[in-house]
């Protein structure tokens, strides 16, 4: 009988593979998957799927390759933003300042930016500016909805589109909000904008102090 992909996906699988890879592999599997990697996405299926031929095989295979991809993630430095929807254009000088100064002094080599208000707006424009002078520099776009169920096109000067796993089963109300925590727990840095003190973007700035992320507050 074949084991359901939850169930799997809730405890290592109880099988010869176990006694062949470290346990912490696994972990990494949770922890480092590639939503944009189609590679990655077309193994995690082969993974879960008992009753395919060579089994074992492609279960060896995709550890591996998760193994590497989540030692390479490691080293790498995130960034994401927070800001209220009727920002000004006046601190776009500041956010672009705070974006360079992240790449230089803080290492980042991804932003990742939401595309809700004239906050997201300025930062993806202060990202795809600077990118012009450090072309390895990556903007992912966050989508809090399935693509599937709501299809989004990549806009001109990203380089992909950011949709956080598990995010299949919010409920569309709090996606949002869920996606941004998601990422918070994912990056390093945070560069805010923020003056309303009862807001989800001060709410998301306090729990990243708590998730202990280097925040830059932008004020003018």
């Amino acid at each position: 009988m074949k084991s359901s992909t939850a169930a799997n996906q809730t405890s290592p699988p109880a099988d010869t593979l176990s006694s062949l890879v470290l346990p912490d592999m696994w972990l990494l599997l949770q922890e480092y998957p590639s939503p944009q990697s189609s590679f990655t996405c077309d193994f995690r299926k082969l993974y879960f799927d008992e009753s395919l031929q060579f089994n074992y095989l492609y279960r060896i295979v995709l550890t591996i390759y998760t193994t590497i991809e989540g030692m390479i993630n490691m080293g790498k430095k995130r960034c994401f933003f927070i800001g209220h929807r009727e920002t000004s254009e006046n601190i776009y000088p500041l956010l672009y300042a705070a974006v360079e100064k992240h790449i230089i002094e803080y290492g980042v080599t991804e932003f990742i930016v939401g595309k809700y208000g004239n906050f997201d707006r300025l930062a993806a424009k202060a990202v795809i500016e600077t990118k012009q002078k450090y072309p390895n520099i990556v903007l992912s776009l966050l989508t809090p909805y399935h693509p599937a169920k709501r299809p989004i096109k990549k806009p001109v000067g990203f380089d992909d589109i950011y949709f956080p796993e598990g995010m299949e089963k919010i409920p569309p109300k709090a996606a949002i909000i869920r996606a941004n925590r998601y990422v918070v727990n994912h990056v390093n840095y945070l560069i805010a904008y923020v003056w309303h003190p009862a807001s989800n973007a001060q709410d998301l700035v306090e729990y990243a102090r708590k998730q202990n992320l280097i925040i830059t507050v932008i004020s003018i």
